[in-house]
């Protein structure tokens, strides 16, 4: 390519720019769309300059950028065609080659195959002709679009690194002073209007030498945005130019986006060099429902592998994760994607490892997305007459259901006009939900009914935005002018399981004669198995209320379900309409079904667990002897030191004859046959071993020994020393009876004689525990009548 005359190729197009710009936009028939065809089907001619401008980094940038094009582009049906470009300046020179004409890109193969032929892309020597002849390079990729699918919307995207340039080629005419005159007018004369006419947008990208006014010059000639994609300002052809390589892929994937009403998000980049992993994290949007990661690394060895937003790891190369179908291409190429339909929203990581020995260099991700978003629009009263206010409802909603989150709205723009057979068209404005509203996906309006207006009439609502498939969806009805008739639904919402059945309420206030009516279901979400249960309804003459149903399918997945159900007569009239918005869960768990009753067991076997700790740790307070002390008095007047008891729950002592001074206490020994043994098995009452015998007697009874000599049992006050009312009423009437057991001490005939007191002992013979005791002795009074003071 040549410099040194640039000027000479802004003659046609600074003088006739502003023609160019005054050229009538493109009607949508000149798309040679049908009605029914599908938005994303694209005839794509991706034309590239081959001048001999070009470095090598230019080519590689090319080539990257046409690939990425293909393996990221979000449709099933398009077609690619790559040519190179460059100029005729001799014998057997071509100003454009076609390396592979229309490949459809259909699964990973065929996107591949695209990737491959962009490896054909390089800049050419002189012999080839390495000038820059835009406008045959135009004229060709327009005439090979023509011949195209009709109902798909034809693109071309023009990389190029200069300015038109032609002085080197006869084909412009003898005089080669005049030749890039004479190519600038025909582009703008002839070339660019037939483009408009055929409905071909221009996507200029330009880096290097490119001049962006001339590029945008040329983006303006053709055809304007795709009427699919609705009035977005990101659909409007427009010239990008780059100062860098790598910016060339950001642009011409942005330049995709907007011809195919998708969306990019920023590119988020890091480096990495050799044995180091890199993580990058995108964002998926609510409102995308198909979309692509794409990730530029430069070197096609470095290893990529991809996690959603709930943290599991993507299958590849290809596969389903949850209701998500993915697939990876380019994994062995320096940029590659991996396409994702019904994504999930959020943030998804990009976890990128280099192998070893890779000098450092710089990586990154993005992602391009579309919504294909529809709209439900409600009308209360569905039904109006002549004069009624009607408040009107858009709600938009993709495969996983209705959008709530107005952050995931923004730059999405909801409009809605009403038509009517008697009354001109009027537009609706639609608020969005405030902050805090307990409906926020509701966008809601109001319009008045002209008084005398009757007959039919439409509300037809639109939904535009970067990234979304412009939807267009109408509500009809019929202005109440004859009919006095009021209908109003009342749906159950909420959660349901599958197979369950959802209850609707219609009330009816009929001011006329008997109608038949019916209950019908729009706006379904896509998957969704509802259908409704009851036949006809009959609207009698006053107020009648009756009961429908909508059944859940047994199949029906899980997640949100949206849908409108209506109040039609048997002619097609809309009485009444209301928003349905379920949750269809999954069924119980063992924890939904039992948590109460296990809450219940749980609670009782805690109380129980208390209250055995409760009566073990009683018990064992009980049963020891810690406040307990035993002493030996004689005629009431105690004789020796007591013994204490201890934290055992048991109590051994000996009860020894001394020579002239009675008895005495002592630790147990071997040779002793008078022992004593203590427990407490309740509360005021003891368990007494003694000579052999075993009997309960009460805590405040003294054990005699001998006569005039007895034992006495104090407590100091702690939770065994009061018997409780039926052991006291027990063991009294035991004794009454004389059921004791108790045994005196034998004393040897050698040690017979007075004991303390001047009294002879007296016979030998089984003592009766006294029927009464002191009771304030039992419960450790210090009245003065306790003997142990």
């Amino acid at each position: 390519m040549r410099l040194g005359r640039r000027w000479v190729m802004w003659i046609p197009l600074v003088v006739l720019a502003p023609l160019i710009a005054s050229l009538p936009a493109a009607s949508a028939s000149a798309y040679r769309q049908a009605e029914d065809a599908s938005s994303d089907s694209a005839d794509i001619v991706i034309l590239v300059d081959e001048s001999g401008s070009l470095s090598d980094a230019d080519v590689e940038a090319e080539r990257q950028a046409a690939a990425l094009m293909a393996l990221s582009d979000l449709s099933e049906t398009s077609t690619y065609t790559i040519i190179g470009f460059g100029s005729e300046n001799g014998p057997g020179q071509v100003v454009a080659r076609v390396y592979c004409e229309r490949l459809p890109i259909v699964d990973s193969q065929a996107r591949r195959a695209v990737a491959d032929c962009a490896e054909l892309i390089h800049s050419r020597a002189r012999d080839e002709g390495n000038d820059t002849d835009q406008a045959t390079a135009l004229q060709d990729a327009i005439a090979l679009l023509e011949s195209g699918d009709q109902n798909a919307s034809r693109i071309v995207f023009l990389l190029t690194d200069g300015v038109l340039d032609v002085e080197n080629s006869a084909r412009w005419g003898p005089t080669a002073s005049r030749r890039t005159e004479e190519a600038g007018n025909a582009l703008v004369e002839r070339i660019l209007p037939e483009a408009r006419r055929l409905g071909v947008q221009i996507w200029p990208l330009g880096f290097g030498n490119a001049d962006a006014a001339a590029l945008e010059a040329i983006a303006a000639g053709g055809a304007g945005p795709n009427p699919e994609c609705g009035a977005v300002e990101a659909a409007v052809p427009t010239a990008r130019v780059v100062a860098t390589q790598r910016d060339v892929i950001n642009a011409l994937n942005e330049a995709l986006a907007g011809a195919t009403c998708a969306n990019q998000t920023d590119p988020v980049s890091g480096l990495i060099r050799g044995g180091e992993t890199l993580r990058l994290t995108v964002e998926v949007p609510v409102t995308a429902t198909e979309g692509s990661i794409t990730v530029t690394k430069v070197d096609p060895r470095v290893q990529v592998t991809y996690i959603d937003p709930d943290g599991k790891n993507v299958p590849l190369p290809s596969g389903t994760l949850d209701d998500q179908d993915v697939e990876r291409v380019g994994s062995d190429l320096s940029v590659e994607a991996l396409r994702v339909s019904n994504p999930k929203p959020g943030k998804w990581t990009v976890v990128l490892k280099a192998p070893e020995g890779l000098a450092e260099q710089l990586v990154d991700a993005r992602v391009l997305f579309r919504g294909r978003l529809s709209s439900t629009i409600t009308m209360v009263p569905s039904f109006p007459r002549p004069g009624d206010e009607v408040d009107i409802t858009v709600r938009l909603s993709t495969r996983r259901g209705v959008i709530s989150d107005p952050e995931a709205l923004r730059g999405i723009q909801f409009s809605a006009t009403v038509q009517g057979e008697e009354f001109e068209d009027q537009p609706i404005s639609l608020q969005a939900p405030l902050p805090g509203e307990e409906d926020a996906s509701a966008y809601t309006g109001r319009i008045r009914i002209p008084e005398q207006a009757c007959g039919s009439f439409a509300v037809t609502g639109r939904v535009t935005g970067a990234g979304v498939s412009g939807d267009v969806r109408s509500a009809n009805s019929v202005i109440n002018c004859d009919a006095p008739i009021f209908a109003n639904l009342i749906l159950d919402g909420g959660s349901h399981r599958p197979g369950d059945t959802v209850n609707i309420r219609i009330e009816v206030r009929n001011e006329g004669s008997p109608i038949q009516a019916r209950i019908s279901l729009r706006d379904v979400t896509e998957g969704a198995n509802l259908s409704v249960l009851g036949g006809p309804i009959s609207l009698d003459s006053g107020s009648t209320s009756t009961e429908r149903s909508v059944l859940i399918g047994e199949d029906n997945g899980l997640g949100e379900i949206d849908a409108t159900v209506r109040l039609v007569t048997t002619d097609g009239t809309e009485l009444a309409s209301e928003f349905l918005q379920l949750e269809v869960v999954g069924p119980p768990s063992w924890w939904e079904r039992n948590g109460s009753r296990a809450i219940l067991a749980v609670a009782v076997l805690l109380l129980l667990v208390a209250a055995l700790l409760y009566w073990l740790k009683r018990r064992a307070r009980i049963g020891s002897l810690s406040d307990l002390s035993v002493r030996l008095q004689n005629q009431g007047i105690p004789a020796g030191d007591p013994v204490n008891g201890t934290r055992k729950t048991s109590l051994e002592l000996a009860v020894d004859r001394l020579p002239g001074e009675g008895y005495q206490l002592v630790n147990v020994v071997p040779s002793s046959e008078n022992i004593l043994r203590v427990r407490r098995p309740r509360p005021g009452v003891l368990a007494i071993e003694w000579r052999r015998e075993r009997f309960e007697q009460l805590l405040s009874e003294p054990l005699p020994v001998d006569e005039g000599w007895q034992i006495v049992f104090r407590s100091s006050g702690g939770p065994g020393a009061h018997p409780r009312r039926r052991d006291l009423t027990r063991l009294r009437h035991s004794q009454t009876r004389g059921r004791s057991t108790a045994q005196p001490v034998d004393v040897p005939p050698e040690e017979s004689g007075s004991v303390p007191g001047g009294q002879a002992p007296p016979e030998a013979g089984p003592p009766v525990p006294p029927a009464g005791g002191t009771e304030s002795g039992a419960w450790g009074s210090d009245t003065s009548d306790n003997p142990w003071g």
